[in-house]
């Protein structure tokens, strides 16, 4: 399945609610997400690993202050820190008020999900728990 068919067409049903009801609470929601690139180097080694994330969305959906709290390997960590970085957010609300929410996201890095004479590109699952800051 396509990375945007995973992580990002699921969010469409839940932006139109929120354009619906502006008054409501509802976590960031995915705009546009970067997929992290598999080193080169992991690759040769047959090295998979998982990535944990730390991050906030601000209230205009950018990323900040993004750093790996949970690491396989270094270069895994690096990689998955500059793609989430790179990603782009509708603002959580609550109440009907725009606010900086923290998030904790895992990203998979995963032999299988290498093309072969393309791009290596990692998974990322971006539904991680959020919560207001």
């Amino acid at each position: 399945v396509p990375f945007k068919d995973r992580y990002v067409q699921r969010y469409d049903e839940a932006k139109a609610r929120a354009a619906r009801d502006p008054d409501g609470t509802y976590q960031p929601l995915p705009v546009k997400l970067v997929q992290p690139v598999y080193p080169p180097a992991l690759r040769l080694t047959n090295t998979q690993g998982d990535v944990l994330v730390d991050f906030l969305v601000d209230t205009t959906g950018r990323v900040r202050n993004a750093h790996a709290i949970k690491t396989a390997h270094p270069a895994f960590s690096d990689r998955a820190v500059e793609a989430v970085r790179r990603w782009v957010f509708m603002p959580a609300r609550v109440k009907g008020k725009i606010v900086t929410t923290h998030l904790q996201v895992p990203v998979y890095f995963r032999l299988s999900d290498v093309k072969e004479g393309g791009a290596q590109k990692a998974q990322t699952a971006p539904d991680a728990a959020a919560a207001p800051r």
